[in-house]
Protein backbone atom coordinates (compact mmCIF):
# COMPACT_ATOMS: atom_id res chain seq x y z
CA UNK A 1 0.00 0.00 0.00
CA UNK A 2 1.11 3.68 -1.02
CA UNK A 3 1.44 5.96 1.17
CA UNK A 4 1.87 9.68 0.90
CA UNK A 5 3.65 12.13 3.68
CA UNK A 6 3.33 15.47 2.73
CA UNK A 7 3.82 16.97 6.77
CA UNK A 8 7.26 17.07 8.92
CA UNK A 9 5.55 15.49 11.79
CA UNK A 10 4.36 12.35 9.57
CA UNK A 11 8.05 11.71 8.70
CA UNK A 12 9.37 12.00 11.81
CA UNK A 13 6.75 9.41 13.42
CA UNK A 14 7.46 7.29 10.24
CA UNK A 15 11.42 7.52 11.03
CA UNK A 16 12.38 8.42 14.24
CA UNK A 17 15.17 7.33 14.78
CA UNK A 18 16.63 7.82 11.23
CA UNK A 19 16.11 11.57 11.17
CA UNK A 20 18.94 13.15 12.88
CA UNK A 21 18.52 17.02 13.78
CA UNK A 22 20.28 18.38 10.59
CA UNK A 23 17.84 16.02 8.63
CA UNK A 24 14.82 17.26 10.21
CA UNK A 25 14.88 20.56 8.83
CA UNK A 26 15.98 20.48 5.69
CA UNK A 27 12.98 17.95 5.02
CA UNK A 28 10.78 20.14 6.80
CA UNK A 29 11.70 22.66 4.33
CA UNK A 30 11.32 20.24 1.28
CA UNK A 31 7.82 18.89 2.64
CA UNK A 32 6.72 22.75 3.16
CA UNK A 33 8.20 23.94 0.02
CA UNK A 34 5.52 21.90 -2.14
CA UNK A 35 7.31 18.47 -1.77
CA UNK A 36 6.01 14.90 -0.95
CA UNK A 37 7.57 11.74 -0.35
CA UNK A 38 5.41 7.91 -0.68
CA UNK A 39 6.18 5.05 0.32
CA UNK A 40 5.38 1.85 -0.15
CA UNK A 41 6.21 -1.02 2.98
CA UNK A 42 8.64 1.83 4.21
CA UNK A 43 10.54 1.87 1.17
CA UNK A 44 10.72 5.57 -0.31
CA UNK A 45 9.66 5.26 -3.71
CA UNK A 46 9.46 8.85 -4.65
CA UNK A 47 11.32 10.73 -5.20
CA UNK A 48 13.84 8.42 -6.30
CA UNK A 49 18.15 9.40 -6.57
CA UNK A 50 18.17 10.25 -10.19
CA UNK A 51 14.94 12.99 -9.94
CA UNK A 52 16.34 14.43 -7.51
CA UNK A 53 19.50 14.49 -9.32
CA UNK A 54 17.82 15.87 -12.28
CA UNK A 55 16.28 18.48 -10.33
CA UNK A 56 19.39 19.64 -8.46
CA UNK A 57 21.16 19.90 -11.65
CA UNK A 58 18.55 22.36 -13.23
CA UNK A 59 18.23 23.95 -9.66
CA UNK A 60 21.95 24.64 -9.56
CA UNK A 61 22.01 25.84 -13.46
CA UNK A 62 19.29 28.49 -12.52
CA UNK A 63 20.93 29.49 -9.31
CA UNK A 64 24.06 30.39 -11.51
CA UNK A 65 21.85 32.17 -13.81
CA UNK A 66 20.58 34.39 -10.89
CA UNK A 67 24.17 35.06 -9.40
CA UNK A 68 25.07 36.59 -12.60
CA UNK A 69 22.13 39.03 -13.26
CA UNK A 70 22.71 39.68 -9.32
CA UNK A 71 25.88 40.50 -9.92
CA UNK A 72 25.13 42.95 -13.22
CA UNK A 73 22.74 44.54 -10.99
CA UNK A 74 24.96 45.45 -8.22
CA UNK A 75 27.23 47.02 -11.62
CA UNK A 76 24.75 48.75 -12.45
CA UNK A 77 23.77 50.47 -9.05
CA UNK A 78 27.36 50.98 -8.31
CA UNK A 79 28.10 52.40 -11.59
CA UNK A 80 24.83 55.32 -11.24
CA UNK A 81 26.69 55.62 -8.15
CA UNK A 82 30.10 56.31 -9.18
CA UNK A 83 28.51 58.67 -11.83
CA UNK A 84 27.68 61.32 -9.20
CA UNK A 85 30.73 61.69 -8.44
CA UNK A 86 32.64 61.91 -12.01
CA UNK A 87 29.60 64.24 -12.83
CA UNK A 88 31.33 66.72 -9.36
CA UNK A 89 34.69 65.95 -10.71
CA UNK A 90 34.76 66.75 -14.07
CA UNK A 91 31.63 69.67 -13.74
CA UNK A 92 34.49 71.61 -10.97
CA UNK A 93 37.15 71.87 -13.94
CA UNK A 94 34.65 72.88 -16.35
CA UNK A 95 35.90 76.18 -17.76
CA UNK A 96 32.10 76.29 -18.97
CA UNK A 97 30.53 75.82 -15.62
CA UNK A 98 32.59 78.29 -13.66
CA UNK A 99 30.92 80.50 -16.88
CA UNK A 100 27.62 79.92 -15.26
CA UNK A 101 28.30 80.05 -12.15
CA UNK A 102 29.70 84.03 -12.90
CA UNK A 103 26.56 84.89 -14.83
CA UNK A 104 24.40 83.13 -11.78
CA UNK A 105 26.18 85.79 -9.70
CA UNK A 106 26.83 88.61 -12.11
CA UNK A 107 23.36 88.81 -14.04
CA UNK A 108 20.09 88.52 -12.51
CA UNK A 109 17.83 87.68 -15.79
CA UNK A 110 20.49 84.30 -16.56
CA UNK A 111 19.68 83.88 -12.90
CA UNK A 112 15.71 83.68 -12.93
CA UNK A 113 16.05 82.07 -16.25
CA UNK A 114 17.85 79.49 -15.18
CA UNK A 115 15.61 79.03 -11.90
CA UNK A 116 12.89 78.79 -14.12
CA UNK A 117 14.48 76.14 -16.68
CA UNK A 118 16.80 74.05 -14.69
CA UNK A 119 18.98 72.72 -16.29
CA UNK A 120 21.19 70.01 -15.47
CA UNK A 121 24.40 71.49 -15.25
CA UNK A 122 26.50 69.12 -13.63
CA UNK A 123 25.82 66.89 -16.67
CA UNK A 124 28.38 69.59 -18.84
CA UNK A 125 30.71 66.83 -19.78
CA UNK A 126 27.98 64.16 -21.64
CA UNK A 127 27.54 64.80 -24.79
CA UNK A 128 23.74 64.03 -24.78
CA UNK A 129 23.53 67.38 -22.82
CA UNK A 130 26.94 69.33 -23.64
CA UNK A 131 25.44 71.59 -26.37
CA UNK A 132 21.92 72.14 -24.87
CA UNK A 133 23.51 73.71 -21.78
CA UNK A 134 26.86 75.47 -23.82
CA UNK A 135 23.90 77.27 -25.42
CA UNK A 136 22.19 78.06 -22.53
CA UNK A 137 25.54 79.81 -21.18
CA UNK A 138 26.67 81.25 -24.04
CA UNK A 139 23.61 82.14 -26.17
CA UNK A 140 21.12 84.54 -24.68
CA UNK A 141 18.48 84.38 -27.30
CA UNK A 142 18.73 81.00 -26.77
CA UNK A 143 17.78 81.70 -22.57
CA UNK A 144 14.98 84.14 -23.68
CA UNK A 145 13.34 81.10 -25.78
CA UNK A 146 13.49 78.64 -23.26
CA UNK A 147 12.05 81.70 -20.76
CA UNK A 148 9.69 82.21 -22.90
CA UNK A 149 8.47 78.48 -23.69
CA UNK A 150 8.36 78.02 -19.80
CA UNK A 151 5.91 80.49 -18.66
CA UNK A 152 4.04 79.76 -21.43
CA UNK A 153 0.51 78.12 -20.86
CA UNK A 154 1.75 75.14 -21.50
CA UNK A 155 5.26 75.39 -20.63
CA UNK A 156 4.17 75.91 -16.55
CA UNK A 157 2.75 72.37 -16.16
CA UNK A 158 5.91 71.00 -17.64
CA UNK A 159 8.86 69.34 -15.54
CA UNK A 160 12.25 71.01 -15.53
CA UNK A 161 15.00 69.59 -17.41
CA UNK A 162 16.96 68.93 -14.19
CA UNK A 163 14.30 68.05 -12.04
CA UNK A 164 13.20 65.33 -15.15
CA UNK A 165 16.46 64.37 -15.13
CA UNK A 166 16.74 63.29 -11.00
CA UNK A 167 13.39 61.73 -11.57
CA UNK A 168 14.83 59.22 -14.01
CA UNK A 169 17.87 59.04 -12.57
CA UNK A 170 16.08 57.90 -9.23
CA UNK A 171 13.25 55.79 -10.68
CA UNK A 172 16.81 53.71 -13.01
CA UNK A 173 18.17 53.56 -9.27
CA UNK A 174 15.09 52.60 -7.24
CA UNK A 175 14.12 49.81 -10.16
CA UNK A 176 17.71 48.34 -9.66
CA UNK A 177 17.36 48.19 -5.71
CA UNK A 178 13.91 47.14 -6.19
CA UNK A 179 15.23 43.87 -8.91
CA UNK A 180 18.23 43.69 -6.48
CA UNK A 181 15.78 42.27 -3.61
CA UNK A 182 13.59 40.47 -5.93
CA UNK A 183 16.71 38.72 -7.15
CA UNK A 184 18.52 37.98 -3.53
CA UNK A 185 15.18 36.09 -2.51
CA UNK A 186 15.33 33.88 -5.23
CA UNK A 187 18.19 32.70 -4.57
CA UNK A 188 17.63 32.43 -0.99
CA UNK A 189 15.11 30.40 -1.59
CA UNK A 190 16.29 28.67 -4.02
CA UNK A 191 19.53 27.79 -2.06
CA UNK A 192 17.02 26.55 0.60
CA UNK A 193 15.47 24.29 -1.92
CA UNK A 194 18.95 22.61 -3.06
CA UNK A 195 20.02 22.07 0.58
CA UNK A 196 16.72 20.14 1.64
CA UNK A 197 16.73 17.94 -1.92
CA UNK A 198 20.45 17.43 -1.39
CA UNK A 199 20.00 16.44 2.42
CA UNK A 200 16.94 14.05 1.07
CA UNK A 201 19.35 12.43 -1.55
CA UNK A 202 22.03 11.79 0.86
CA UNK A 203 19.67 9.95 3.27
CA UNK A 204 17.95 7.69 -0.01
CA UNK A 205 21.28 7.00 -0.40
CA UNK A 206 22.20 6.04 3.06
CA UNK A 207 18.72 4.40 2.84
CA UNK A 208 20.08 1.82 -0.11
Amino acid sequence: MTEIISKPSDLKKKFPEELATNKTKALKNYLTSGGVIKLEEDQIIYPNTNKLERKLGKNRKELERLKEKQDKLSKKEKKLKTDKVVDTLKRITDPLYWEHKIKMVSNNKYKETHSLVNPPMHMLHKPKWRKRLKMFVKSEEYRERLHEAKTSKIGKKLTGMNKHLKQTQDFNMEMIGRKKQETDKKIKELEKQNKAMQTLLNWLKERT
